[in-house]
This record gives structure tokens, C-alpha cells and sequence, in this order.
């Protein structure tokens, strides 16, 4: 609302996102853990990875993290 200035009674003429996103609490280290493996993915698919073999990626490098860096 504060970037737009739309609010439920002024809606958008247009779409600004065509979801709304996905938000929940990490909670523990293991959960934190998945989500920085689900950035990784996604940034890897960004740079024209497919997501299986982004995966892929990800999981090698917790085995041999010479093979990928993530900076």
C-alpha cells in the first residue's frame, strides 16, 4: 500500500505482483537451514539452472563445498 497507494476501497488500474507473496516465521536451525538451501536454488534458476539440477548443485556443494561457492 505505501509503494502503490492503492487500499481495499482505491484498488490498482493495473497488477503490481500477480500474488501475494509467501511469508511465514523460521523457527530452529534446521528450518532456517531449508530456506537458505531454497534461496540458493532460486538464485541458481535465476542464472538459467533447472530446478532439479539446481538442487543438485546445492546438495553436492553440503558434500564437497569446494565445487560451488554461493558468493
Amino acid at each position: 500500500m505505501s509503494v502503490t497507494g492503492a487500499s481495499r476501497w482505491k484498488p490498482l488500474a493495473q497488477k503490481f505482483w500477480n500474488y501475494r507473496p509467501f511469508t511465514r516465521i523460521v523457527e530452529g536451525a534446521r528450518d532456517f537451514l531449508n530456506v537458505k538451501d531454497y534461496i540458493e536454488v532460486n538464485q541458481l534458476e535465476g542464472l538459467g539452472y533447472r530446478r532439479l539440477e539446481a538442487r543438485k548443485i546445492i546438495a553436492d556443494s553440503k558434500i564437497r563445498p569446494w565445487k560451488y561457492s554461493s558468493g
